[in-house]
């Protein structure tokens, strides 16, 4: 008896490094360097500290967490050799297991009126479709940047598959897309969206109490330290100050 059960515990041991080993191998094909400065650092960003080098063709570990920087480039969390930390998006190539990032409910919310979906990374993409201010595409997992070094986002919106400008959208952990962002609900009767953050913006719309606007991921502080938050609400576009709303975010 007591050999049957050190075989069988043998054997679930084995199966466990086995599982361990193809789940390893799996992960490891998430991230691969395309680039001979292919650094990690300890910050997603130009300034964060080089802390290793992945060699060109060599395969890191996604871990599932991203960041966009001040120019709009992505970088990727990752794992290689042991060294943990931040991979930038020009420098590598995602492999077809992270195709999707539905799974992560990574989300591009259009910021903008005129947020176009284009057959291909550039202005001279064809334009196949206008997503509506607030609504948020799936993003697809795979970045490119253009002659302007502006990056563009492989995106899903209702079935239609193409690139988004970053210029034209904010990347966020939604986990549902295709459906708003976040809800900003008037709390005050004079609940306005002005044209700029601050009260110097001039007035175009109030929200009744109660009512829901569709957060677009922006926010400017005025020079009362109020922060103000970019929304739409029945079609119109504009700033709320933070003293007349409630967040759902």
């Amino acid at each position: 008896m007591k050999k049957l059960f050190t075989k069988k515990l043998a054997l679930a041991m084995l199966l466990c490094l086995l599982l361990t080993a193809i789940s390893a191998t799996a992960l490891a094909d998430g991230i691969t360097a395309v680039e001979e400065h292919c650094y990690i650092r300890t910050a997603p960003g130009l300034n964060g500290e080089i802390i290793y080098t992945v060699p060109v063709g060599a395969t890191a570990t996604y871990l599932g967490d991203t960041s966009v920087d001040n120019r709009g480039v992505t970088w990727y969390k990752a794992t290689y050799d042991g060294v943990t930390g931040w991979m930038s998006g020009l420098q590598i190539s995602l492999s077809s297991d992270y195709s999707s990032y539905d799974d992560y409910g990574y989300d591009l919310i259009a910021v903008e009126e005129h947020c176009y979906i284009r057959t291909a990374p550039g202005l001279n993409g064809e334009i196949i479709y206008t997503v509506p201010v607030g609504a948020a595409a799936a993003y697809l997992g795979d970045t490119s940047e253009d002659n302007r070094g502006v990056t563009w986002y492989k995106a899903d919106y209702n079935g239609i598959r193409g690139w988004m400008s970053s210029l034209q959208v904010k990347l966020s952990y939604g986990g549902s897309a295709g459906s708003a962002g976040g809800v900003i609900t008037a709390v005050e009767e004079h609940c306005y969206i002005r044209t700029a953050p601050g009260l110097n913006g001039e007035i175009i719309y109030t929200v009744p109490v109660g009512g829901k606007a569709t957060y677009l991921y922006d926010t400017s502080v005025d020079n009362r330290g109020v922060t103000w938050y970019k929304a739409t609400y029945d079609g119109v576009t504009g700033w709320m100050s933070g003293l007349q709303i409630r967040t759902n975010f």
